[in-house]
């Protein structure tokens, strides 16, 4: 089995040594997987690095994710499809793990493992906030109950695109759609993946190590000029999923994650009305039809709180981001 990993970026130069470095120095053999860098820009010295070591280097002079990801898809040839951000690295023994995984069961679809936190130099986290499964996780999308999906999104499946693989059928068969996803192009990868109706598997090792840094925390910024780009993701997440959504709008848990995405956006305006406010609220209520757990409970409660004092509601929601941002 052959595997392909696509490293992406726009314009970001600080870390893709590092990670092509991660993905060169794994524990499986080098001719069994090819790494392919796709990037916004040329740069002589990085470039003589990124040829010498990778297979393929791209110059794809857009800001879209998707648009990256789809030339890298198309331009391997690999059985799994690996991905990985710029500023993130693979733990040695990723690969061999996970490709055992799609191995011995043809019916797996889609990979996720759990992260290790790291700074600027490198340096682990003293603890990892992020939740893991205890055991091996599998779930069948023809037959998933909430609790599942509930699990699923609980345990973050549905981000760190760094931390996910895929059997190459889902990317391929959606490759005109990613190209259109400009925004969350992890969930939009992960709702794909479960509409392929393939084997989820979450598996608990820490096998990639994600880097909280400075411009990956870009949300650091005085209060107005945060919410206004929350609110922009949001509703350009909400987007992402009704394309996604289109593609079978029989599938109810991605039109509730779409609206999930429209409440989330309409906290963050500052030009919302209470009465808007309550409708978006009962519209969210509605969602947990599908999904449930403790990420929704937070933002209804941050939603009725703000029914009762908008700047109260926003100051403690800002305040409180900003500490998780710390390592």
């Amino acid at each position: 089995m052959k595997a392909s990993v696509i490293i992406y970026t726009y314009d970001r130069r600080a870390y893709i040594r590092k990670a092509l470095e991660s993905v060169i120095n794994q524990s499986v053999p080098r001719e069994s997987f090819e790494v392919i860098v796709v990037k916004g820009f040329s740069d002589p010295d990085l470039d003589r690095y990124i040829d010498s070591a990778a297979d393929r280097n791209l110059v794809v002079d857009e800001v879209g994710h998707g648009l990256k990801i789809s030339a890298g898809i198309r331009a391997s040839s690999g059985d799994v499809i690996f991905i990985l951000d710029d500023d993130d690295e693979f733990e040695s023994g990723r690969m061999k793990e996970v490709l055992a995984i799609f191995s011995d069961d043809p019916e797996v679809n889609f990979v996720h493992n759990s992260i290790h936190r790291i700074d600027d130099d490198g340096k682990e986290s003293a603890q990892d906030r992020e939740k893991a499964p205890g055991k091996i996780m599998t779930v069948f999308p023809g037959s998933m109950t909430r609790k599942e999906l509930s699990a699923l999104i609980r345990y973050r499946a549905s981000w760190y695109s760094s931390c996910m693989a895929f059997r190459r059928k889902v990317l391929e068969d959606n490759l005109e759609l990613l190209e259109q996803v400009t925004q969350s192009i992890d969930p939009a990868m992960f709702l794909m993946a479960l509409r392929s109706g393939g084997k989820i598997v979450l598996i608990p090792e820490r096998l990639t190590r994600y880097r909280v840094h400075s411009s990956t925390t870009n949300y650091r910024l005085p209060l107005k000029e945060f919410l206004e780009r929350k609110e922009k993701f949001y509703r350009n997440s909400s987007e992402t999923f009704s394309k996604v959504a289109m593609k079978d709008l029989s599938i109810r848990y991605i039109l509730d994650m779409r609206d999930q995405m429209d409440f989330l956006a309409i906290l963050h305006s500052g030009r919302i009305g209470r009465g808007e406010l309550i409708r978006a609220t009962l519209r969210y209520c509605r969602t947990f039809r599908s999904v449930l757990n403790r990420y929704q409970v937070l933002w209804l409660a941050f939603g009725l709180v703000r029914m009762l004092s908008s700047g109260l509601a926003v100051k403690f929601y800002y305040e409180t981001y900003l500490r998780s941002l710390r390592l």
